[in-house]
């Protein structure tokens, strides 16, 4: 009788598990910024992915260079965590969702899309980040879409880091299976014509910094059409429960 019972809840499980289609995230690429080769400065680094592929670059004319991680989420020892450090963003009531950073990255074979990133704001910087992504970063002037906003209030160095900063476009469909997705993150005013500094008592200015680390970009593996296993389950189930019965 026991070994009918485990055979019986083998079949079950498994059907289950097929019929569920379960597929953890893969990471499709990310990047923590550091030094291929941990060299012990923080102001050196790297914009080539840490894992995966995909292609970074400014945009809206700032200036980008390495500066330090500490206070991410970045697992690297602190004196070789590096972040990307963004700065020379426009002049006030100018540019508004056009200076920041961006990266492409093909999504092909991977559906319900998610970006993740780390960011520090410095007392005069921006307080507010706009994501935005495209379906064609290839397009001479790729239609940006407006995602989800952000907005930071300033305390103070390193306990200025918000980590983990999420953004699910699963909900997307052109993102799925698509070779030409783009994102960015990007300066946007806090009214309705001026940027505000991220710090109550600061005045905004182009010369504020954006730190941001870890960008990741996670999909999971597009599932290929199986047989109705939900027919199969209640067949088998029913065969077995005739054979004991």
């Amino acid at each position: 009788m026991v070994a009918r019972v485990t055979l019986f809840a083998t079949i079950l499980i498994t059907w289950i598990s097929i019929s569920a289609g379960i597929c953890p995230a893969a990471v499709l690429a990310r990047w923590d910024f550091n030094s291929a080769t941990p060299d012990s400065n923080i102001d050196t680094g790297s914009s080539a992915p840490s894992v995966g592929w995909g292609v970074l670059s400014a945009q809206g004319g700032v200036i980008v260079k390495f500066g330090n991680g500490e206070g991410s989420s970045d697992p690297a020892v602190a004196a070789d965590d590096s972040s990307y450090l963004i700065s020379n963003f426009p002049v006030q009531g100018t540019g508004n969702k056009s200076a920041g950073l961006r990266w492409e990255v093909s999504t092909a074979g991977y559906e319900s899309i998610q970006v993740q990133w780390d960011q520090n704001t410095s007392a005069a910087a921006p307080n507010r980040t706009r994501f935005q992504y495209t379906l064609d970063a290839t397009a001479a002037t790729p239609v940006w879409i407006d995602g989800a906003d952000f907005v930071v209030s300033y305390t103070s160095g390193n306990a200025s880091w918000t980590n983990g900063r999420t953004v699910d476009l699963s909900g997307v469909a052109g993102l799925n299976d698509n070779p030409y997705a783009g994102f960015r993150v990007v300066a946007e005013f806090g009214t309705s014509t001026q940027y505000v500094a991220s710090r109550t008592l600061s005045t905004y200015a182009p010369t504020g910094t954006w730190r941001i680390d870890m960008i990741t970009v996670t999909g999971t593996t597009i599932s290929v059409p199986e047989p109705n296993f939900g027919w199969i389950g209640v067949t088998l189930l029913g065969l077995m429960a005739k054979r004991y019965h």
